[in-house]
Parts: C-alpha cells; structure tokens; sequence
C-alpha cells in the first residue's frame, strides 16, 4: 500500500513538472532577459546542499524535514520528525523520529543519478512504558535521483533489505517492503 502511495505522488508530481514545463526541453532553460533557450551547463546537476521533505516507511510510515549533501559521486542525507499523541487512554507522549541515508551516486543521464548505499531510522518515545524498547532500523536502499530543474530535485529509493526492532524487542528481517520520496530544494 505505502508503494502505491509514493509511485502516486512521483507520478503525479512528474506529470505536473512535464505540464508546468512543457515548451522547455531537456537540458534547456529559458532566461527571463533571453527568448531562446540556453544549453544548460553539466555543472548544473553536480549537486550541493539539499533542504528537503521525504515520505519514509521504514519502521514508522511519516513526512520528515531533511538536509542533504549531494556531489557527482555520493550522497548524505539526515532529517527528522517530531510526533505529538494526546491519547484519552494514556497519558501524552513524543514520538522523535531520526532517519539517514548514506551512498554512492552514479549518472544515468545530465539530470538522472542512480543511487545506492545504507540507510536507517530511529525512533524514540518521550514516555516509553517499562518493559518497551525504542525502535530502530537499518538496511539497504538503492533508487533515482532526477533533478529537472537546477534547484529541484525528486529521489526515490526502495530498501532491498531492512532489519527492525520494535518496541516489544523483536526483530524483523524485511525484503522489498520499505521505500521513500523525496523532494528537496538544491541551493
């Protein structure tokens, strides 16, 4: 179900940048000051620091703010969310998620990257009851990185393999069932 939900949102997203652009080609950018278009520079997707909101389902399925550093050759990504529960059965707490990708990039065309490298999560609850443990993940991720634009740029990654402790202490061994999105501003 949460593959049907980021595949919906790439899609959807994919199909607004072909509209909004539509008399842009590839590789091409219009000047304000020019009516023709300019050839974009290769320097243009060489990366740099990202500010980001990615869609992870890892351990808890959640929107987190993310700050990257991208280059030609690699990726790190580190970002995080904060959960407030006020339930009637028991008392408040916070559930502070912390999640991070780690990898190698490799260029499929100008604006394209092939990714892969690690990942993982932790999450951890401001009044965990005894007996409970918090929660973590890690594992493996590989996806597409396209930047369409010189300041945007959507990722998508699926984790071939995930292991997870949750909070009763048992753990999970997990193959092609985790994936996130990403859509980040590049300055």
């Amino acid at each position: 179900m949460n593959y049907v939900k980021i595949a919906g949102a790439t899609v959807a997203l994919a199909l607004a940048m072909n509209t909004a652009y539509a008399g842009q080609h590839a590789g091409e950018k219009f000047s304000y000051k020019e009516t023709a278009p300019v050839a974009v520079e290769s320097g243009d997707f060489e990366g740099g620091i990202g500010l980001g909101l990615t869609y992870a389902s890892t351990y808890v399925d959640d929107w987190a703010l993310t700050l990257s550093y991208l280059t030609p050759e690699y990726y790190v990504s580190l970002g995080g969310n904060v959960e407030l529960i006020n339930r009637r059965d028991v008392s408040g707490f916070n559930i502070f998620e912390l999640i991070g990708d780690l990898g190698l990039r490799h260029r499929i065309q100008q604006n394209l990257f092939f990714t892969y490298g690690a990942t993982g999560s932790y999450a951890f609850n401001s009044n965990i009851p005894a007996g409970q443990v918090q929660v973590y993940a890690a594992g493996v991720a590989t996806g597409l990185q396209w930047q369409p634009l010189r300041h945007f740029m959507v990722g998508a990654q699926i984790m071939p393999y995930m292991y997870t402790r949750n909070y009763s202490n048992t753990t999970m061994n997990t193959f092609f069932a985790n994936g996130s999105v990403t859509f980040s501003y590049i300055f």
